[in-house]
């Protein structure tokens, strides 16, 4: 079990045994969650979004719905 203390800005440092066994490096994302037991840290792939639409063809679908709008 490790320990971790809570520093300004409510920034955490997660022990080098830790960031090893999830293969953490700096400026990787963690998704945090709330369990019952309490706090679930999880490493999480994030995609700039212009790569993430590289090979996706609109379907004929799409090109005939109406456009979607943002909430306001």
């Amino acid at each position: 079990m490790s320990l971790l203390r809570v520093r300004r800005a409510a920034q955490l440092t997660l022990p080098v045994e830790i960031r090893r066994a999830l293969d953490v490096k700096e400026g990787d994302y963690l998704e945090a969650r709330i369990t019952k037991d309490g706090v679930l840290l999880k490493p999480v792939s994030m995609v700039e979004r212009k790569r993430a639409w590289e090979g996706i063809k609109p379907s004929r679908a799409s090109a005939i719905s109406s456009p979607i709008r943002a909430r306001t």
